[in-house]
């Protein structure tokens, strides 16, 4: 089966992915952030800021966003020529930062506009200003790059909003290895699009669970399918009712108090399409 470029955009808040692109062409990756942006933007969604790493576009699609659309935060790559320059800056500044696990760190950065040089779509060379933030004793044994386009916004807010990025790989790491993403069915575009889609909504219901579950609101699909999922269950279609009875663990009483359960367990809930009642039961 051939390979297949997926893009994904994660929504930082909830955790969910609300696009995803199965059938991207190498040669057209770096724009597909610029092709994202302009379909929402009839909706009405407009990001303050994109959060990207560092191979997902070019400097060239930087320059148009940079404009009226959402700032622009990634990492710069680290050339020795970098580091060394980095090693001999006397004036950091220390900044106490919320961690992205919870608690605070203090680290120290340093910051400075710079001008790169990128190739427009006519061939010229031209210059793109961005804010570039240098960050040390980061838990890291070399500095870390961050560049950016928001020139508004506080030192201390830019450094705090990349480190979160790795939720994303988080989330990606658990669709490869929970939902089989890196396993599709076929290699046809329209049903690698389909089964990445339905990798995105089987992930998103249980993000939307997760968020009903007092306790397990950062837990992620695997450890959810564990604790409240796996497990025997029956089906009872008596006269007035279906009974659905599943198996009784630990972690049920969480469940049973969840908000999208409310009225399902004590006597069910009428579905007009079953024509009868449909509850809830644990033994």
């Amino acid at each position: 089966m051939k390979g297949a470029l997926i893009f994904l955009v994660q929504d930082k808040e909830s955790r969910m992915f609300p696009y995803s692109n199965a059938n991207v062409k190498r040669s057209e990756a770096s724009a597909e952030i610029k092709k994202f942006l302009d379909m929402v933007k009839p909706l009405g969604i407009k990001p303050e800021w994109i959060i990207i790493d560092s191979k997902v576009t070019d400097y060239n699609n930087i320059a148009r966003m940079s404009g009226d659309g959402p700032k622009i935060v990634t990492i710069r790559y680290r050339s020795k020529k970098m580091v060394k320059e980095a090693n001999d800056i006397t004036d950091w500044q220390v900044v106490r930062i919320k961690r992205a696990k919870g608690g605070y760190a203090k680290i120290r950065a340093h910051e400075k506009p710079v001008s790169l040089r990128y190739k427009d779509d006519d061939g010229t060379w031209k210059l793109l200003k961005m804010r570039k933030i240098i960050v040390t004793d980061n838990g890291r044994e070399k500095p870390m790059f961050i560049i950016t386009t928001d020139f508004d916004h506080s030192l201390k807010d830019i450094i705090e909003l990349y480190p979160p990025r790795w939720l994303i790989e988080l989330g990606i790491k658990t669709e490869t290895k929970f939902f089989d993403l890196n396993q599709l069915a076929s290699d046809l575009d329209i049903k690698l699009d389909f089964d990445t889609f339905m990798a995105q909504l089987a992930h998103s219901l249980y993000r939307v669970m997760a968020r009903n579950l007092r306790g397990y609101e950062n837990v992620e699909a695997e450890t959810l399918y564990k604790e409240f999922v796996q497990g025997w269950g029956r089906i009872y279609n008596c006269e007035d009712k279906i009974i659905v009875c599943l198996s009784k663990k630990r972690s049920t009483g969480c469940l049973i108090n969840a908000p999208f359960l409310d009225g399902w367990v004590d006597g069910g809930k009428y579905v007009a399409w079953l024509g009868k009642k449909l509850e809830f039961v644990w033994l």
